[in-house]
């Protein structure tokens, strides 16, 4: 989530639907900023660099100024999203740093991504983490380095934004599909408890209401017992791709390679992620055939919700991946009743894959829940930008950075690892 300062991020902002604001080239955006910085052009081109180890000594102290200290373990964090000069080691992506005449002024992070349009394979880098020195916000500084990045690795995926980087997105960025999320009941006492239903009535309300959807699960359960086994992946395997997890044809997606999902995944120092397979058990050797990934956050009254961040399935018809898709929420569902969660929340950018979300009980986001904007930015090419922006969208929250947010709820469900472990039919 591209985020300035310590502004929280906020997936409820209205999504960035208008074309890109005419904006300055990168050559006038220097200019102007190092007029604003009373600096030269040529320093502030000169001065933004990747992030290596022995900096971090100035960097921590610089981010803890602007985010505070968080949960105590931010060069742990750091050490595992990023390279900082270590060649060979597992991360994400890199951070660089802006330094005119021994000033930290700013931070971006970067991450790795590749864009799939059909046979078409776009490198991107996704910017995230930008922080900039309090006494040179007001400098235009978040502009510039984006378009320095974009120039730099020639193309930009922005996914989220907060109150402070909003501007940057709408005035950079061709707008894709907003991720719109759609919400599973499990329990439907906190909810009513929100709306104001509580006491005996509240209570013979949720009851009722919970009867019916554990019904609704029974009757798909059913469906699929005969078609699908869904267990616990504790690592992917399998090469560095994973073909059938990529997008069709006419959709805009990105690859998944199994290195970066184990890294991002089960390596995560701040974020506890559950990952499930969906497997054909007629055949013991069958491809898997899609995967869920899920976390708990905290959600209504202290009470536990799952974010399920990533859901594919390939392989097979529309139909097929369909079922797919319902087998591997419906574990979802089992394992977040376990853990006590009240709801799951899936978030997606594609209304057509949104059809077996509704058909299995959730809620529409409705004209409120415009969902959480993402943009692309190809400097030179508009025309390429506009062209994928118009494909239907299949980018998935697990390209989120938001996965540190949740360092302090990461025990949520852990009694239920071995429960996840363990494999279950649907």
């Amino acid at each position: 989530m591209l985020g300035v300062g310590f502004a929280p991020a906020s997936p409820t902002l209205p999504a960035v639907q208008a074309s890109p604001a005419a904006t300055p080239a990168l050559g006038q955006t220097t200019r102007l900023v190092a007029r604003a910085l009373g600096v030269e052009p040529a320093a502030l081109s000169a001065g933004l660099r990747v992030v290596r180890e022995a900096d971090l000594l100035r960097v921590l102290p610089f981010r803890t100024a602007l985010v505070g200290q968080g949960t105590g373990d931010d060069e742990r964090y750091l050490r595992w999203r990023y390279r900082l000069g270590r060649g060979g080691v597992p991360a994400l992506g890199e951070l660089w740093l802006l330094d005119v005449g021994g000033q930290l002024l700013a931070l971006l992070g970067t991450e790795d991504v590749v864009l799939r349009a059909g046979d078409r394979r776009l490198p991107v880098e996704r910017p995230m983490d930008l922080q900039i020195a309090p006494a040179a916000r007001e400098s235009g500084l978040g502009i510039w380095m984006n378009q320095a990045a974009a120039a730099r690795a020639g193309a930009l995926l922005a996914i989220g934004c907060n109150v402070h980087s909003r501007g940057i997105v709408q005035r950079l960025f061709t707008p894709l599909a907003p991720l719109r999320t759609y919400t599973y009941v499990i329990d439907s006492r906190p909810f009513l408890a929100k709306a104001g239903l509580r006491g005996p009535v509240g209570a013979l309300a949720a009851a009722g209401g919970n009867v019916a959807l554990r019904v609704r699960e029974a009757w798909f359960a059913a469906r699929r017992r005969a078609r699908f086994e869904v267990r616990a992946i504790e690592r992917f395997d399998g090469g560095d791709a994973l073909r059938d997890a990529q997008p069709d044809g006419d959709a805009l997606g990105f690859e998944r390679r199994a290195s970066a999902l184990n890294h991002r995944l089960f390596d995560n120092p701040r974020a506890r992620y559950f990952v499930a397979g969906a497997f054909e058990p007629a055949h013991p050797h069958a491809p898997r055939r899609g995967a869920v990934a899920w976390r708990f956050e905290p959600g209504l009254g202290g009470v536990p919700h799952v974010r399920v961040v990533d859901l594919w399935a390939g392989g097979g018809d529309a139909a097929g991946d369909a079922a797919v898709i319902e087998a591997l929420l419906m574990h979802v569902f089992d394992e977040a009743r376990r853990a006590g969660a009240h709801a799951v929340r899936v978030a997606t950018a594609d209304p057509r894959r949104a059809a077996p979300l509704v058909r299995l009980g959730f809620a529409s986001p409705g004209a409120a829940g415009e969902g959480m904007p993402m943009g692309l930015l190809v400097p030179g090419d508009a025309a390429l930008a506009r062209a994928l922006a118009a494909l239907p969208c299949a980018i998935t929250a697990v390209l989120d950075d938001d996965d540190g947010t949740y360092g302090a709820h990461a025990s949520y469900g852990s009694r239920h690892v071995a429960a996840a472990a363990a494999t279950s039919s649907v």
